[in-house]
This record gives C-alpha cells, sequence and structure tokens, in this order.
C-alpha cells in the first residue's frame, strides 16, 4: 500500500493506493472550523481502509510550494513514517500534481502559479513528462511565454492566472483546478514512488533558493 500526503496549500490531503487502485482519498480544509491534522487524517484513512501502518509500502508526499509551516508538516511527518517504518519516500511538488492533472484533461502545456512575496510567483511548467520552475514576476514569465509557447493551461492561483491571462498573447485555457487534487495524488502514488529514496536522502521542503 502507498500512502500519498499533501499538505502545501488549505487543503490537507490524504490517499491510499493499494495494489494499483485508489482504495480512498481525503481533504481537510484548514481554513474551516473542525479541520482535521495530518496525523488524525492518515489514522482515519488507514481504519477507512481496514489498514495498519504495517501495510504502508511506499510515502508519496507534497514538498510545495505553499506555506512554509504547512508544507514542513507534511514533509516532516512523511520523513517520521519513513524513518520509522523502514520503507521509502518521494517528494514531489504540488505544481507538478496540478500539471499531472491539467495536462490528463487538456493535453497541453501546463503552467502552475503559486503566490510568493513582491509581487512574485512560483511558475511551474508541465509538459506531461518534466517539470521546470520559474519563480519571477508575471511580466516576466508572460513574456517568456508568449515567446517560448503556442498554447498554454493555466492552474494554480486564482488572482495570478487571471493576471496572467491578461498579458498572454498565444492561446490560453484557464483551468478550474487551484488545488492539490486527492484523486491525482492517489492514482498517480505508484509511478511518482519508482522516483523514491530510501532514507537518509529524503524530502525536503520546496523553497525560492531550491529554483533560483
Amino acid at each position: 500500500m502507498i500512502l500519498g500526503i499533501s499538505t502545501s496549500l488549505s487543503q490537507f490531503t490524504v490517499a491510499i493506493n493499494h495494489d494499483g487502485e485508489l482504495v480512498y482519498h481525503k481533504q481537510s480544509d484548514r481554513k474551516l472550523s473542525g479541520h482535521t491534522g495530518i496525523y488524525e487524517l492518515v489514522k482515519e484513512a488507514l481504519e477507512a481502509s481496514e489498514m495498519t501502518t504495517a501495510d504502508i509500502e511506499g510515502i508519496v508526499v507534497d514538498t510545495g510550494p505553499g506555506g512554509t509551516s504547512s508544507v514542513r508538516t507534511g514533509v516532516s511527518f512523511a520523513n517520521g513514517l519513513s524513518y520509522s517504518l523502514d520503507v521509502p519516500v518521494v517528494g514531489v511538488s504540488s505544481a507538478e500534481l496540478m500539471g499531472i492533472e491539467a495536462h490528463k484533461k487538456y493535453q497541453t502545456p501546463v503552467i502552475s502559479l503559486f503566490k510568493s512575496i513582491k509581487g512574485n510567483y512560483y511558475c511551474g511548467f508541465y509538459d506531461g513528462e518534466k517539470l521546470d520552475f520559474k519563480f519571477t514576476n508575471l511580466d516576466t514569465i508572460s513574456t517568456y511565454i508568449n515567446e517560448e509557447y503556442t498554447d498554454i493551461v493555466l492552474a494554480g492561483h486564482a488572482d495570478g492566472i487571471t493576471k496572467l491571462a491578461n498579458l498572454l498573447t498565444i492561446n490560453k485555457t484557464i483551468s478550474n483546478i487551484h488545488k492539490v487534487n486527492s484523486i491525482t495524488l492517489g492514482e498517480n502514488a505508484p509511478a511518482l514512488l519508482t522516483n523514491s529514496n530510501k532514507y537518509p536522502i529524503l524530502p525536503i521542503p520546496l523553497t525560492e533558493t531550491s529554483i533560483t
């Protein structure tokens, strides 16, 4: 069984893939009352799937971009499980998870936006196979996109998508993908885990210095 964890954005997400099939997925919105923490979500997922931690064979965890403290919550939890259970763990960007979902739907290169500080954005480009990152402002990123692409799908930060769309002269599709999808995380967990590293090489949260 493979456990998927995402805590990078406003939703905490848990998914379980067993024998190549998604058997459980759930999200808890941190902004709502009664929000459930990642430990409680995982415990609930295992109980609902009639499994225990002993059944975990690998872990996929979202490394961001996202809120620093929330990303670290999920990454630390996943790394702790990896150590204690002696199972492999892989970190995957929230931009790649959104990119996988959007590319599957539109079959077009995807840019996922994540708002940072001072008018900058994390910009993840996904082409169906690999993810590339840029960290810059929307004027710079729009110039790059207009020069390098003919079609693009926009995902991620809703306000950023709207602003970027107005700067683009190429064909663009504004998606309704603004967060990590628990189904996408769970269904793709086995493929993502093939890139896993067994400790002591563990995933760390994605930050501005990781890109620049």
